[in-house]
């Protein structure tokens, strides 16, 4: 079980401010994922090298390909827009 200065230090990095009585739960919280942490640690998951060793990651990047771009009207879009002022389109305020 975690220390009440860990948990103590824990909160501090989170940057939350937890009563004592948070301060025994979080430690019996943390704990137990903890050790469920360990335990698969521990665990064989019959695959040579280990569960990250297990996926195949040998080029998992694609090449870039060239798709259907914008009709050409979208690149003019203030000569379609209802409402422009000095070259940009108008809208309505959405913050006060």
């Amino acid at each position: 079980m975690l220390s009440k200065s860990d948990i103590k230090h824990i909160a501090n990095l989170s940057r939350i401010h937890i009563t004592p009585k948070e301060e025994e739960e979080f430690s019996q919280s943390i704990s137990s994922v903890l050790n469920y942490v360990s335990r698969l640690k521990k665990a064989d998951s019959g695959i040579e090298g280990g569960f990250a060793e297990s996926a195949n990651n040998s080029d998992i990047f694609r090449e870039d390909e060239l798709g259907v771009g914008l009709p050409e009207s979208a690149y003019n879009l203030t000569d379609v827009a209802p409402e422009k002022k000095n070259g940009y389109v108008k809208v309505k305020r959405v913050m006060q």
